[in-house]
C-alpha cells in the first residue's frame, strides 16, 4: 500500500516538471510555480523584471527570497540578494537595486524588477517562499527552475521628437531616455555641429526636465529644450545625450533640423548694358524650402510689376540679348515663399550715343560768334569747344533735356575763323565736328536784339548799377549837408558875395586868427575883380549867442531882399528869427531893386537878423 502512495506521488511530480518544462510551471505537493520567462536581455544602465507567481494550498506566504547564484551551484543566504521581510541579509551590491512589484505577498505575486543593470548583474536568480504550511514554518525552493539575467552593452537609443522648425519662432526640442524603469533619473545632454565641424557644440536654450510615471515601478525620463531656430541652423545635425548614472553607460540620438526660412533675393550682374549687348542677371534666393523665384519689369506709370519675364526654383536668370534704349528700367526679383515674399529690384540702363547730330552749327553776327552744339546719348555726353577756350571774351553753356545735350558757346570777335570745332565725349566713344560759321547781316530790328542781348550780359549790367549808385550819392550829399545846417539856429540858408581871390585869402586868415584871438579888421581892402561865390563864409549860427565878425568891403552882397522891420522877407532869402518891431534891415519901395550897397550895412542887417535870432 505505501508502495503505491509513494508510485502516484512519483508520477505527479513526473506531470508537473513536464509542464513546467514547457510552460514555465513547477509543482510540489500542491504548490506550484510559474515564471514568465526562463531567460530575460536587458542592457546596461536600464532595468530587468523578473516575473514570477506562485499558487498553494494550505500555505500561508510570509516572505519572499531571490538567490544569485550558478547554475550548477546550491544557492546559500551568501547568495541572497533580495529579501522581502530583512533586507539586513541582502549583498551590499544588491541593497535597494532590487523591489518586489507587488509588496503584498499573500496576493502570491513575486515579481522583482532589477534597477539600474550592469553587466556584473547577469546571472541566474532563483525564488524561495517562506511561510507557515500547516501551521508549521516551512518554505519552498525552486533550485531547478532558476531565470536567467543577460546584461548586454547599451545599445537603446533616446527618442528624438523635433517639430517643424521655423525661423523666429521658438520651438521646443524633447529627448526621451531610453527604458521605462530607471530608479535614478539620467544626465540629458544637448550638441549641435555643422557639416565639417569636428567638434560638437553645446546647443544653448532652456532645458527642462521631466518624469513621467507610468506606475509603481515604471517611469518615463524626457529632457525638453525650447530654443529660438535660425536660418543658420538650417541643415545643422542635433544630438540628445543620455549618461545612466552609476553604471558608466551613455546613449545618443542624433536628428538634423529643417529650418524654415527665406532670405533677401541676391541680385548679380551688370546692371549698366552697351547697346546691342547681352543683359545677363541672376536672381538666388536662400530659403527652406526652395522658393520660387519670379522675374519682372516694373512698369515706368505703375508701382507694380505686370510684365513677367521668367521664373525658376532657388534661381531664376534673366538674359536678353541685343539690348536697346526701350529695355532699361527697373527689374524686380520676387521670391514666393510659404513663410513669406520678399522683393529684391535693379535699375538697368542701356548706354548709347548718337555723335554729334544736325542741326549744329555757327553764326556770326556783327562782332559777335554764336555756335551750337548738339548730341545724343545716355549717359549725356559732355561737349567741348577746343577752338574757343583759348579765346579770352568766351562764354559756354549746357542745356540737358531727356537724353539731348545742347552746347552754346558765345565769343566775340572770331571773324578770321572759318570752322570751329566741337568734341562731344561719352563712355562708349568720340565724335569730332569742325561747324561751318555762317555769316548774317543784321536787320535793324535783329540789330536792336543784338544790343539788346550785349546789354543783358552779366559784365554790363554791374557796371551800370554801379554807375547807378555812385551817382545817386554825389547827388544826395549836398542835400544831406544842406539838411544838416538847417537844423541849427534859423538864418539865412545861403549868402551870395562879390569878393576877389585876395579878399578870400585875407577873410579865410583872418578867420583863422579870430580863432587864436586876433583882430580881423584890417586896413587893405582891395576892389572886386570878378563875381566868387565863396562857400566858405557861409554863417552859422553861435550857440552861445556871439554874433561873428565881419570885415566890411566896399562892395556890398548881391541880395534879391531885404530885411523888413515885421520879420517878413521878400521872395529870395528869408531872414528868419526877427521879432516884431525890431530894428529895420532896411525897405525896398515898390517895383526897386538894390544892386549894389555898402558892405557895412549888409553886415549891420545880418548881425541884426543874427541877433535877434538868439533870441
Amino acid at each position: 500500500m505505501i508502495l503505491l502512495v509513494w508510485s502516484a506521488l512519483l508520477l505527479h511530480m513526473s506531470v508537473c516538471r513536464g509542464q513546467a518544462s514547457q510552460s514555465d510551471y513547477a509543482c510540489w505537493g500542491g504548490f506550484c510555480i510559474h515564471v514568465g520567462s526562463r531567460q530575460i536581455t536587458s542592457e546596461v544602465g536600464l532595468c530587468a523584471v523578473l516575473p514570477c507567481s506562485y499558487s498553494a494550498e494550505n500555505f500561508t506566504p510570509q516572505s519572499v527570497v531571490w538567490f544569485k547564484c550558478d547554475q550548477d551551484k546550491k544557492c546559500t543566504n551568501s547568495d541572497i540578494v533580495f529579501h522581502s521581510k530583512n533586507m539586513n541579509k541582502t549583498r551590499n551590491s544588491f541593497k535597494g537595486k532590487i523591489s518586489l512589484l507587488e509588496q503584498d505577498v499573500s496576493r502570491r505575486n513575486c515579481s522583482i524588477i532589477i534597477h539600474d543593470l550592469s553587466q556584473s548583474d547577469s546571472g541566474f536568480y532563483q525564488l524561495r517562499i517562506n511561510g507557515l504550511f500547516g501551521g508549521n514554518t516551512d518554505g519552498f525552493n525552486f533550485n531547478q527552475h532558476r531565470v536567467q539575467l543577460r546584461v548586454k552593452e547599451l545599445k537603446q537609443k533616446p527618442t528624438v521628437l523635433i517639430p517643424t522648425l521655423t525661423a523666429g519662432r521658438p520651438a521646443a526640442l524633447t529627448c526621451t531616455a531610453p527604458g521605462l524603469c530607471s530608479k535614478d533619473a539620467p544626465a540629458f545632454n544637448w550638441t549641435w555641429r555643422r557639416a565639417g565641424d569636428d567638434s560638437p557644440h553645446v546647443l544653448s536654450g532652456n532645458l527642462t526636465l521631466a518624469r513621467r510615471n507610468l506606475s509603481d515601478f515604471t517611469q518615463r525620463h524626457s529632457a525638453t529644450l525650447t530654443l529660438n531656430p535660425s536660418a543658420e541652423q538650417h541643415g545643422t545635425r542635433v544630438t540628445c545625450s543620455v549618461a545612466f548614472k552609476g553604471v558608466n553607460a551613455t546613449t545618443e540620438e542624433t536628428a538634423t533640423l529643417n529650418v524654415t526660412y527665406v532670405k533677401t533675393p541676391s541680385i548679380t550682374g551688370q546692371t549698366t548694358v552697351k547697346e546691342g549687348d547681352t543683359l545677363n542677371l541672376s536672381c538666388s534666393v536662400d530659403s527652406f524650402p526652395p522658393s520660387r523665384v519670379t522675374w519682372s519689369l516694373l512698369d515706368s506709370h505703375e508701382t507694380k510689376p505686370h510684365t513677367e519675364l521668367t521664373q525658376a526654383v532657388g534661381t531664376a536668370y534673366l538674359v536678353i540679348p541685343n539690348v536697346a534704349a526701350v529695355h532699361s528700367g527697373r527689374y524686380v526679383c520676387a521670391a514666393n515663399h510659404s513663410a513669406a515674399t520678399l522683393t529684391a529690384h535693379v535699375d538697368m540702363t542701356v548706354t548709347w550715343f548718337a555723335g554729334i547730330l544736325d542741326g549744329s552749327g555757327c553764326v556770326m553776327q556783327a562782332a559777335g560768334l554764336t555756335c551750337v552744339c548738339i548730341s545724343r546719348g545716355v549717359p549725356h555726353p559732355v561737349v567741348t569747344w577746343p577752338s574757343l577756350e583759348n579765346r579770352t571774351e568766351y562764354h559756354a553753356g549746357t542745356i540737358a533735356s531727356n537724353d539731348t545735350v545742347s552746347s552754346i558757346a558765345l565769343t566775340v570777335g572770331g571773324r578770321h575763323l572759318s570752322a570751329v570745332e566741337c568734341v562731344s565725349s561719352h563712355k562708349d566713344g568720340q565724335a569730332k565736328k569742325f561747324l561751318s560759321i555762317e555769316t548774317k547781316t543784321l536787320e535793324p530790328e535783329d540789330s536792336r536784339v543784338e544790343t539788346f542781348a550785349s546789354v543783358l550780359r552779366a559784365d554790363v549790367i554791374i557796371a551800370f548799377l554801379v554807375g547807378t549808385l555812385l551817382s545817386a550819392i554825389l547827388c544826395l550829399l549836398p542835400m544831406i549837408c544842406c539838411s544838416c545846417r538847417q537844423t541849427k539856429k534859423n538864418s539865412c540858408p545861403l549868402d551870395l558875395e562879390m569878393v576877389s581871390p585876395r579878399e578870400e585869402s585875407e577873410e579865410t586868415d583872418a578867420e583863422r586868427g579870430e580863432g587864436e584871438g586876433g583882430d580881423v579888421n584890417g586896413e587893405d581892402k582891395a576892389d572886386v575883380d570878378y563875381a566868387y561865390i565863396n562857400f566858405s563864409v557861409l554863417r552859422r549860427n553861435n550857440a552861445r549867442g556871439a554874433a561873428p565878425k565881419h570885415e566890411a568891403t566896399e562892395y556890398a552882397e548881391i541880395k534879391k531882399a531885404g530885411c523888413r522891420n515885421d520879420g517878413k522877407s521878400e521872395q529870395l532869402l528869408e531872414c528868419q528869427g526877427t521879432q516884431e518891431g525890431g530894428p529895420q534891415c532896411g525897405e525896398l519901395k515898390e517895383d526897386e531893386e538894390v544892386l549894389y550897397s555898402d558892405v557895412k550895412e549888409t553886415m549891420m542887417c545880418n548881425d541884426v537878423i543874427d541877433g535877434h535870432g538868439d533870441n
